[in-house]
């Protein structure tokens, strides 16, 4: 019978294979990388790693005792997923390589299924799959096992979302880099954006963002507070809150046509008319943050406040509102991020492509950086305007991240203020 130790090594080793291959299979799909070789070695290391764990699966099932937690079910599964792990191994050495191309045309579908996406998927999925049971054999199919598994897929989702963010914000920055200088953030933008900046571009954005609280923030938090404080739980409620959901589930577009019809026949397309429809497109998500922050005060606060002769608005504006504030920035900064990147809302109702400027009232129409980076794209191909739209979309995306680091910096600020 094999030692702990060597099965301990063992598992480490499959565990270290597994979370090597998901990463080979998570840099091929994102960079479309030729591995070459290195798919060779990914395909023998997987094949490997199955056998192992077949193999223990098989130790394990005629001596269920071996580890702690083991059964034999747990063994069948376990003999099951290398057979399958091995078998899709061997499909890949026999008839799946990057140049695999599979038509779709016959499902009635305009599109193909590449080698080069589907190898690294399947590294992918396989090599999860490994290490999990690296980890389900490490701690003896314990309890602990699956807490273990639990943390290690958690980690692995959060380890690809901060790397999908970093490539997306690292793949504009590298494209974008080149276009900003001085002039392209102060200037206005001349002959079709080839030429000049985009300075009114920004302001027009700050001033849509600006407009886009001003509107939300007050009828969000009242809301928020009439829900939570004032009306008792029942149909009214109900009612509003099913109204909240379906507004958070209008498409921005539907919100466009919306602001054409009610809001530019009274103010034209104007900073209010824009101001004023993405401002409805974030109030769901101020009322839900602020709901739920008002509801996270003890209602220990609230009572002490009342029997110490308060009335219901001086507890609210005093004891409830201070602790709750952290949260209710927090919906706001999600609204910002919303509301500076939209383009459909205000694509009819705000801006003007060329020929504007800064607004001086709020009934001018102004520029703003998404839809001019879509007027941007629409003319790659026939004016050289690729390093603009580019350099837009990094300013764009900086703008956001500012506004969103001073939100944050403010709701830190209010929780260090009001410790509980």
């Amino acid at each position: 019978m094999l030692s702990k130790n060597i099965i301990r090594t063992l598992s480490y080793i499959i565990i270290g294979v597994g979370l090597l291959c998901s990463i080979l299979g998570i840099l091929a799909l994102f960079f479309y990388i030729r591995l070459g070789d290195i798919f060779l070695f990914t395909k023998t290391s997987l094949l490997v790693s199955s056998v192992i764990i077949g193999s223990a699966g098989v130790i394990t099932f005629f001596n269920p005792k071996y580890f702690k937690g083991a059964t034999k079910k747990k063994m069948i599964g376990l003999i099951i997923t290398s057979i399958i792990i091995a078998l899709v191994c061997l499909m890949m050495f026999t008839s799946l390589n990057e140049n695999f191309y599979f038509s779709l045309r016959d499902y009635k579908i305009d599109a193909a299924v590449r080698g080069l996406f589907l190898i690294p998927l399947l590294f992918i999925i396989l090599g999860i799959t490994i290490a999990i049971c690296g980890v389900k054999i490490r701690y003896e199919f314990t309890k602990e096992s699956d807490e273990k598994s639990a943390f290690l897929l958690l980690g692995i989702s959060t380890t690809v979302v901060l790397y999908s963010l970093g490539i997306i914000i690292m793949y504009i920055v590298v494209n974008g880099a080149g276009a900003i200088t001085w002039e392209f953030l102060t200037e206005n933008p001349r002959k079709l954006g080839t030429e000049g900046g985009i300075f009114p571009c920004i302001i027009g954005t700050l001033y849509l963002v600006i407009g886009a609280i001003v509107v939300a923030l007050p009828l969000g938090m009242g809301t928020a507070i009439f829900l939570t404080e004032y009306q008792k739980e029942g149909k009214i409620t109900k009612t509003i809150r099913v109204a909240v959901n379906s507004l958070s589930g209008v498409p921005s577009i539907v919100f466009g046509l919306f602001g054409l019809a009610l809001f530019v026949p009274v103010f034209g397309v104007s900073l209010l008319s824009g101001s004023m429809i993405l401002g409805f497109m974030i109030l769901p998500t101020i009322i839900r943050t602020t709901e739920e922050s008002l509801k996270a005060v003890p209602m220990g606060f609230r009572e002490g406040s009342l029997a110490l002769g308060a009335t219901k608005w001086q507890t609210i504006k005093k004891v409830v509102l201070p602790p709750a504030m952290p949260g209710c920035i927090t919906g706001t900064i999600l609204g910002i991020g919303r509301a500076a990147g939209e383009t459909a809302p205000i694509m009819w109702t705000a801006v003007v492509f060329f020929g504007g400027d800064i607004p001086t009232t709020v009934f001018d129409p102004v520029m703003a950086l998404p839809y001019h980076l879509l007027e941007l794209t629409k003319l790659i191909g026939y004016k050289d305007v690729a390093g603009n739209a580019w350099g837009t979309a990094l300013v764009l995306l900086m703008l956001v991240l500012s506004i969103n680091v001073f939100a944050v910096a403010l709701r830190n600020h209010y929780k260090k203020k009001m410790r509980w």
